[in-house]
C-alpha cells in the first residue's frame, strides 16, 4: 500500500533517487492517465507511477479541462520528474478521446492506462514488463483490487461484486485467442482497458484506438477491437491496480439512476457498432461476418443486437468448458480455471465439485 499521507516534498527526494539510480535500460513504456477533476486522488496515483521499480517511463498526462486543483498538483510533480508529460484539451472530450489523444503522443514500445482516480503497486508495470518480455505476447493482464472509502450500501455491494470478479478471474499463462475460443472471450479477460501492458506495434499495426465520443462503456469497444486481431494474451496473478469505486464517478452515477440498464445497454450498442466498424475495415468480408456471429455469441455483447433465433439455444462441449444456454441464460456451464479445478454452476449459481459428488453419492 501507498501511505498517501508523504508530503510532496518527501516524495520528491524518492524521484531523485530513483532518477540517480536507474536499474538496467530497458524498453520505453508509456503510461497514459486522462485527468479530470481529481483533486483528491491525482496525488496518489501519480506516486504510484514516479516511484516504480521499472523506471524507463514516459507518463503522458491529459488535461481534459480539469477545474479543480488536479493540475496544480501535477504541475509540482512535473517541476521535479521530466518523464512527466502535460498534454491540455481545450475542451472536455471524456475519457476514451483523451485516451487516445494519449495514444497519438506515445513513444513507448508498450503502453500502460492508468484512470486518474486509481493507483497501482509499485512493481506491476516490472512483472507485466517481464511477462510480455518472457512469452513475446501482445497483451498482457494483471489482477486488480477494488476498494471505496464510501459508506453507502450499493457502492460496498459493488466493491464485493467486482472483487470476485477479479478472484475468477486471476491466473498465470497465456492463451492465443482464435476462432476456436472468440467465443467465450468475455470468459477471459475483465473488460477494462487498464490493468494491461499492451505492445504498441499491435495496436498500431491494427489501427486500434478508442471509440472517438464522450460515452460510457468505451472499454468494452476497445476490448472487442483487440480480441478480433487475434492476440497472444498473457496472465499474472499479481494485483495490479486498486480500483477506486466511488459515488460521484461518472460511472456510479449512470449504475444509480433508474434508467441505468437500459442506459447502459443504448451505450454498449454505440461503442460495438463503432467496434464492429473497426472489424469490417480491418478484416475481409468472410472473417468479419465471422467475427460478428461470434461476437452476438458472448454474454456481454449479444443482447445489443437483434434477436437471432439460432442463437437462442447453444450448447457448447469442449474439454476446457462445457455450457448449455437458452434465451441467454446459462442452464449448465462446467468451466476448468488452473490444475484441473473446475466451476460448476447451475442457473447461475456456483456449485463446488465436492457438492456435486456428495449429490451424486446420495
Amino acid at each position: 500500500m501507498i501511505n498517501s499521507e508523504l508530503s510532496i516534498a518527501q516524495d520528491m527526494e524518492d524521484i531523485k533517487q530513483n532518477i540517480q539510480n536507474p536499474i538496467n535500460a530497458k524498453a520505453l513504456i508509456s503510461v497514459i492517465i486522462p485527468i479530470y477533476n481529481v483533486e483528491q486522488y491525482i496525488d496518489e496515483c501519480i506516486k504510484s507511477v514516479i516511484n516504480q521499480t521499472y523506471k524507463n517511463l514516459e507518463i503522458i498526462c491529459i488535461d481534459d479541462c480539469s477545474c479543480d486543483n488536479s493540475i496544480k498538483t501535477l504541475e509540482e510533480y512535473i517541476t521535479k520528474d521530466k518523464r512527466i508529460k502535460l498534454i491540455k484539451h481545450e475542451k472536455n472530450l471524456g475519457l476514451a478521446v483523451s485516451r487516445n489523444t494519449g495514444l497519438a503522443h506515445a513513444k513507448g514500445e508498450y503502453i500502460f492506462f492508468l484512470d486518474s482516480d486509481d493507483y497501482i503497486n509499485l512493481d506491476i508495470i516490472e512483472k507485466l514488463y517481464n511477462k510480455i518480455i518472457t512469452d513475446k505476447s501482445d497483451v498482457v493482464s494483471s489482477s486488480a483490487k477494488a476498494f471505496t472509502k464510501d459508506d453507502d450500501k450499493n457502492i460496498v455491494e459493488r466493491v464485493d461484486n467486482y472483487n470476485n470478479e477479479f478472484q475468477k478471474l486471476s491466473k498465470e499463462g497465456k492463451i492465443q485467442i482464435n476462432f476456436g475460443n472468440f467465443d467465450l472471450f468475455d470468459d477471459i479477460l475483465f473488460h477494462t482497458a487498464w490493468g494491461r501492458l499492451y505492445k504498441s506495434e499491435f495496436l498500431k499495426k491494427n489501427n486500434i484506438t478508442f471509440i472517438n465520443k464522450n460515452i460510457i462503456c468505451e472499454d468494452e469497444g476497445y476490448f472487442v477491437k483487440i480480441m478480433s486481431h487475434f492476440p497472444l494474451v498473457s496472465f499474472i496473478q499479481d494485483i495490479g491496480v486498486m480500483y477506486r469505486i466511488r459515488k460521484n464517478s461518472i460511472i456510479s452515477k449512470n449504475l444509480d439512476n433508474k434508467d441505468s440498464q437500459k442506459q447502459k445497454t443504448k451505450q454498449l450498442k454505440i461503442v460495438l457498432e463503432d467496434a464492429l466498424k473497426h472489424i469490417k475495415q480491418t478484416n475481409n468480408t468472410k472473417r468479419f461476418k465471422k467475427l460478428k456471429d461470434q461476437i452476438k455469441k458472448s454474454e456481454l455483447y449479444g443482447n445489443c443486437f437483434d434477436i437471432n433465433f439460432s442463437n437462442l439455444i447453444k450448447i457448447i462441449l469442449r474439454k476446457d468448458n462445457k455450457r448449455i444456454k437458452i434465451f441467454y441464460i446459462n442452464l449448465y456451464r462446467e468451466k476448468v480455471v488452473k490444475n484441473n479445478i473446475k466451476i460448476y454452476k447451475v442457473l447461475g449459481i456456483t456449485i463446488k465439485k465436492e457438492k456435486i459428488k456428495s449429490v451424486i453419492q446420495s
